[in-house]
């Protein structure tokens, strides 16, 4: 733990209302804020979704 950094619970975080557009993940009681999403990690995804649509049938 970095001093000076108070860590918050699960609860806590869970109750903060963000209204910036931002992605984050609470990791052992600390606010980590994500990177946007790239063009890569994007088509990533879309391929993996292509793959499981055909595994996977929509009804």
């Amino acid at each position: 733990m970095i001093p000076g950094i108070q860590r918050i619970t699960l609860e806590a975080f869970l109750q903060q209302k963000d209204e910036r557009d931002r992605r984050v993940e609470f990791v052992d009681g600390d606010v980590i804020e994500m990177p946007p999403e790239s063009s890569l990690t994007v088509l990533i995804s879309l391929f993996l979704l292509v793959q499981f649509l055909q595994v996977v049938p929509i009804q």
